[in-house]
């Protein structure tokens, strides 16, 4: 059977699917977690980006340029660029085995240092 390769449609990767993948990536790595907006401040980012209030901003630009920032809580004691560059390398190979994106870059903010438990 010959192969035909002519594009028959688009296919289009919504970015809550994105932001699934970011959220699983995150929570993989050893003392780090997404960072959670409180109080009114998650109420007002819930209202223009809801994964802002996650701690996640995600931006493409043409064609298939990925921009993301992450704003990142970790377990006290650990090296803060450590688990940084961490999550930043799972980010990047999780989105990579499932959809072909140039990544242009994966911002990591930590916003805050937690002395409890952190998996």
């Amino acid at each position: 059977m010959e192969e035909n390769n002519k594009e028959i449609g688009t296919v289009q990767v919504d970015k809550n699917v994105l932001a699934q993948v970011i959220r699983l990536a995150v929570a993989k790595i050893d003392g780090a977690r997404l960072y959670q907006s409180t109080g009114l401040s998650l109420y007002f980012k819930n209202l223009v980006d809801k994964f802002k209030a996650e701690g996640i901003t995600i931006r493409v630009d043409p064609p298939n340029n990925l921009s993301l920032k992450v704003n990142l809580e970790v377990r006290y004691g650990l090296n803060v660029n450590d688990t940084a560059k961490q999550v930043q390398n799972q980010i990047k190979e999780d989105i990579l085995k499932l959809i072909t994106i140039n990544i242009k870059s994966i911002d990591i903010r930590v916003r805050s240092i937690e002395r409890g438990s952190i998996k």
